[in-house]
């Protein structure tokens, strides 16, 4: 995915429409019998208007945190996307991809949603160059 960092808002914001759109083309492929699991991203609030769209109610949704939770700021913002995202979607399952920490998930295991951490590639590497 190309890198649009030194954008104006206005291109940064049109980027994730974009993204969000084709996100619904791949997803609307669930209706002709293909098994498609919506990765759902957002940012800031402003997000909100548009990066849920698309997703059905009641299903499962993957999310990533790379990235997303290590600083203090990013956690919050997260989190915040995160409430969102299960009051407006009710997934029945979450896939985690990246760390699933209790800090964050635990309330949304006591709700019954079911958590599932799926370890990335990257997660993996930085076990074996760690060991």
């Amino acid at each position: 995915m190309p890198a649009f960092d030194g954008c104006s808002f206005f291109l940064k914001m049109l980027r994730k429409r974009f993204f969000t759109f084709v996100i619904i083309i791949i997803y609307s492929k669930r209706k002709e019998g293909i098994e498609v699991i919506p990765n759902v991203r957002w940012n800031d609030e402003r997000t909100y208007l548009f990066c849920f769209d698309g997703v059905e109610k009641n299903k499962t949704v993957a999310i990533g945190t790379h990235g997303c939770i290590k600083k203090k700021d990013d956690k919050e913002y997260f989190k915040k996307g995160l409430a969102q995202m299960v009051n407006r979607l009710s997934p029945q399952n979450i896939i985690v991809y990246g760390a699933a920490p209790d800090t964050i998930f635990k309330l949304y295991k006591d709700m019954g949603i079911n958590i599932i951490p799926f370890e990335s590639d990257f997660s993996k590497s930085r076990k074996q160059v760690i060991a």
